[in-house]
């Protein structure tokens, strides 16, 4: 006969090389190779040795041969000599039971475990006690639901739901889930489109694609993150302090301030929305109170006394700083239950008499006093106004201050550039504290080296953070992904760009991104391979005067109308060529005797005149020519020009 119903739901061969196919509307049939026909006995749900329902989700095999058959109304066992079913049904009234009757999936690992995906999490069979184990609260992955099950050459189990991959490590009970944030095509997959491939690989099919990974390949973050109090708001105000806030151990508050909130971060940036917080107020309560992903607290009505905060922090991996940072928080009780407010109702008291009695005699003296206190009233408010200004100033500076810090933490030094590339500048000039402009590098085994030169948009704090997320999503392509290739590694920065951005085009939105020259040089077999993004690189070969160009593709790294794949140069390179990289913040900058930009040609003319013999120290030439350029004077008198633009400049001599 033929299929009873079209809709084949799985398909599976058993140790018999007999063929069995699950109906998504018409039970399990077996296929009849020697008459080419479909037998369907097994279709009649509500019937004493039928199946349990006509919804076939997806059929397994165990170790004796019998076929796990599971459907929305519980499991079927089917054993293939006798023909006989066996039901495994849920029962309130029995924890051995089925966790729940709508089974997605099944998988029996290495073990002799039975794994069951239902839709509200999931379990396994232990064919020994025969009872089912629900592990759901060691893998929360229950609201989402299990939807297809495998296991990687580690035993770990890898679990597809609706909301994306879930691995559970099935000895330490550890899971972790990933996401679209970690790289994922998208949250949802498919029922049971997951495969672990011979080769190692795990295949799983989604809404918008496939995935696939090596498990092995896949890094915990074990770094440590630094956690800071980031803000500490009165009513809703900032704190007025001349201290940069992470810097501030204790904090001194009025009794009437009744609401007040903490703002802390961890210093993580993988993936800063995976970071997870949890604080205590000793002196309130003592036990850690769990935030998740929230970076801030509130407090309302504390009583008057001392407190001490903690707050501590992990990255996007769960690598937790248990020490956190810590504030002592000091609230004064009100004035009028303190010692000094009846020592000075009393002094009040006498001087009243007193001013009394002297009336008349001090009238005059009140009415000049009452003038003059005007005038120091005036006097302190103008001096408070002042500090404010000073003091917000004072703020700002230490907050970009701070920046810098953290963008010079994050970006590589010239010493890391000459321990693969000993014959190489760089000349590194922001225009302000941080840098719009960055470079970074990345040593690759057997003498390759990968690296950047990058102008992101804008300059001061809003480049810098454009910098700092740069060189973010350049370490985890490169360095976390093993991700190579100049022109694939400048298509996923796009990518991560415009969704760090939430770029889509429409009118009105930001237009931030960057340019850049992304070069990597096979130093053993002499290659150099680019890609470009707006930003050429020029070549000198050894005994040449003049420069060979390597021209980019003309779009920027972030959204753009017409954008293409990035394509990548290869050249033959010689000892003794030079390779430069470079902004534009040199050849824009103005000065000269009649205040004009320096441009492209007089930097090519730079370059090609530097002292090959000396070319390590090629970056303070470099800057004495730009200094001259900006603090130009003519007939005695100085016109000097304030730097235009960040400045980057990277020379590697083969």
């Amino acid at each position: 006969g033929n299929l009873i119903w079209n809709a084949v739901m799985w398909m599976v061969q058993d140790r018999n090389k007999t063929i069995w196919l699950g109906m998504g509307d018409g039970g399990l049939e077996r296929f009849l190779p020697e008459t080419e026909t479909f037998e369907h006995n097994y279709y009649q749900p509500g019937q004493k040795g039928f199946l349990s329902s006509y919804t076939v989700k997806h059929i397994a095999e165990d170790k004796k041969g019998n076929l796990w058959v599971a459907t929305d109304s519980g499991i079927n066992v089917v054993d293939i000599m006798s023909r006989k079913l066996s039901y495994l049904r849920h029962d309130k009234k029995n924890a051995g039971s089925l966790p729940h009757d709508n089974v997605n999936s099944l998988f029996l690992d290495n073990m002799n475990r039975m794994w069951v995906g239902t839709q509200i999490g999931l379990g396994f069979y232990d064919f020994k006690t025969k009872k089912f184990i629900d592990v759901t609260k060691q893998c929360k992955v229950g609201e989402n639901g299990v939807l297809g099950i495998t296991s990687d050459l580690n035993n770990n189990l890898w679990l597809i739901t609706a909301k994306g991959i879930t691995r559970f490590n099935t000895v330490t009970n550890k899971w972790k889930t990933y996401d679209v944030t970690d790289g994922l095509q998208s949250n949802e997959f498919s029922a049971n489109s997951i495969l672990h491939t011979d080769d190692g690989y795990i295949l799983c099919a989604g809404a918008k694609g496939i995935n696939y990974f090596l498990p092995e390949h896949l890094r915990e973050n074990l770094t440590v993150p630094g956690v800071v109090i980031t803000n500490f708001l009165l009513r809703n105000q900032p704190l007025r302090s001349n201290k940069v806030i992470s810097e501030i151990t204790e904090v001194k508050l009025d009794y009437n301030h009744y609401f007040f909130t903490i703002e802390f971060a961890a210093l993580d940036f993988t993936n800063v929305g995976k970071n997870k917080y949890r604080y205590r107020l000793e002196g309130f309560n003592n036990e850690w109170v769990d935030l998740g992903h929230k970076r801030q607290v509130t407090f309302v009505n504390l009583d008057p006394g001392e407190y001490l905060f903690r707050v501590a922090g992990s990255n996007n991996d769960g690598t937790w700083n248990e020490e956190g940072a810590i504030l002592k928080i000091t609230i004064t009780p009100p004035f009028w239950q303190t010692t000094w407010f009846y020592i000075l109702c009393g002094i009040a008291i006498i001087a009243g008499i007193y001013a009394f009695i002297k009336f008349r005699e001090r009238k005059l003296n009140r009415e000049k006093a009452v003038l003059e206190e005007k005038v120091n009233v005036r006097t302190v408010e103008l001096r408070e106004e002042k500090e404010k200004v000073e003091g917000a100033n004072k703020e700002i500076r230490d907050s970009i201050n701070y920046a810098q810090k953290i963008q010079n933490a994050i970006m590589p030094t010239e010493e890391d550039f000459k321990k693969t590339l000993p014959n190489s500048f760089i000349l590194f000039k922001p225009k302000d504290i941080v840098s719009g402009d960055f470079y970074w590098i990345s040593h690759l085994p057997e003498g390759t080296v990968l690296y950047a030169t990058a102008d992101c948009t804008g300059h001061g704090v809003p480049g810098g953070f454009m910098s700092m997320l740069g060189t973010s999503f350049l370490n985890e392509i490169v360095n976390e992904k093993n991700i190579t290739d100049p022109a694939k590694v400048l298509g996923i920065l796009r990518e991560k760009v415009i969704a760090a951005l939430k770029q889509t085009g429409s009118a009105g939105e930001n237009k931030d991104g960057m340019d850049i020259t992304l070069v990597k040089l096979d130093l053993k077999n002499k290659k150099l391979v680019y890609a470009g993004a707006n930003n050429p690189i020029w070549i000198q070969r050894k005994g040449e005067t003049g420069m060979v160009e390597l021209k980019p593709d003309k779009q920027p790294i972030g959204y753009y109308v017409n954008q293409t794949e990035f394509t990548n140069q290869t050249v033959p390179l010689q000892k003794g060529d030079c390779v430069f990289s470079f902004t534009d913040g040199f050849a824009d900058q103005f000065g000269g005797p009649r205040g004009k930009k320096f441009k492209y040609s007089s930097l090519e003319k730079t370059l090609l005149e530097l002292d090959k013999n000396n070319f390590s120290r090629a970056s303070e030439k470099m800057n004495a020519i730009l200094e001259e350029w900006k603090t130009w004077a003519q007939n005695g008198e100085s016109k000097g020009y304030e730097q235009t633009d960040d400045v980057c400049v990277i020379g590697v001599m083969i």
